[in-house]
C-alpha cells in the first residue's frame, strides 16, 4: 500500500493529510479511520441516508449560450439501507419516484431551490434535503 492506505484486517483504509479532512468530510469521501492508532470509523455506507451532491449552499449558474436540455444537475444520494419506495422533490413537487434508489437528472432553473430525497421503508419515513441556488 502506498502512504495513504493501510492495511487493517482483510480491509484497506484510507489515511489523508490533516489538510483534506474538511474537503473529505463535506464531499462524502471522509477517510475510513480516525486519527492515528484509532480503530476504522463506520463505513460510509452507515452515515447514510444522504445527499452526497449537490450540498447546501452550492450555487449554480444558466448559461444563456448553452441549451436548456444540457443544463442540468445530477443530483445524487445514498441511502444504506432497507427502503421500499424513494421520491425526489424540488420545492415540495415530486420529480421522481421509484423503487431503488437513483440518481435525479434535474434541469437548471433560475432561483432557490430546496431538494428532498424522501426514504420510505420498515413503517418509517426519512427525509434529507439540501439548499441550492441557481442564477
Amino acid at each position: 500500500p502506498c502512504p495513504l492506505h493501510r492495511q487493517h484486517g482483510r480491509r484497506v483504509v484510507t489515511t489523508l493529510p490533516d489538510l483534506y479532512r474538511p474537503w473529505a468530510r463535506v464531499t462524502g469521501h471522509e477517510p475510513d479511520q480516525g486519527p492515528a492508532g484509532q480503530e476504522p470509523a463506520a463505513p460510509v455506507e452507515r452515515r447514510c441516508p444522504r445527499i452526497i451532491d449537490p450540498q447546501t449552499g452550492d450555487r449554480y449558474a444558466v448559461d444563456p449560450g448553452v441549451p436548456a436540455s444540457l443544463q442540468y444537475l445530477v443530483v445524487r444520494a445514498c441511502a444504506g439501507g432497507r427502503y421500499s419506495a424513494f421520491e425526489w422533490k424540488v420545492n415540495g413537487k415530486l420529480i421522481k419516484k421509484t423503487r431503488r434508489l437513483t440518481d435525479l437528472r434535474w434541469p437548471l432553473t433560475s432561483g432557490r431551490h430546496v431538494i428532498t430525497l424522501v426514504l420510505t421503508g420498515d413503517g418509517r419515513q426519512i427525509k434529507r434535503s439540501v439548499t441550492i441556488s441557481v442564477r
